[in-house]
């Protein structure tokens, strides 16, 4: 015949405090990485759906207004940010001429310097310029 366990006998059944409080220390050591991968990749996957949705345009109007806001916000912040990205910049494109040129044929790398000041024969829209020379040459 079954008898009922006695309140001491439940109690003996469960883990202990120690023995949870070891379990929870050792999920948080073995899976913190896997957390940090994890945030990284659902950033990067976040980044890529906004461009996919906004598209290339869009995309690039809110970096602007963004990289706006931090040269408004914090111009040191903005300038380092521009430095190192003018720096990988010049790493890829170093990169890119060690390949092959059908490998490379019609890849456009984005330019992070500053815009330097056009030449002077640049100043003038090109079409504004040829039209000044048409109406020059039609008097």
């Amino acid at each position: 015949m079954l008898t009922r366990p006695s309140l001491a006998d439940v109690k003996r059944l469960g883990p202990t405090r120690r023995q949870v409080a070891f379990a929870v220390v050792a999920l948080v050591v073995f899976l913190w990485p896997l957390q940090v991968i994890s945030i990284f990749l659902l950033t990067v996957i976040a980044l890529l759906v906004s461009y996919w949705t906004l598209g290339h345009e869009r995309s690039a109007e809110v970096g602007e207004q963004a990289m706006g806001w931090l040269q408004a916000r914090y111009p040191a912040a903005a300038s380092r940010l521009r430095q190192g990205m003018a720096r990988y910049g010049r790493a890829a494109c170093a990169l890119v001429e060690r390949l092959p040129e059908r490998w490379t044929e019609g890849l456009y790398l984005p330019d992070f310097e500053p815009p330097a000041e056009p030449p002077e024969k640049m100043q003038l829209d090109p079409f504004e310029r040829l039209l000044k020379d048409r109406q020059k040459g039609a008097k």
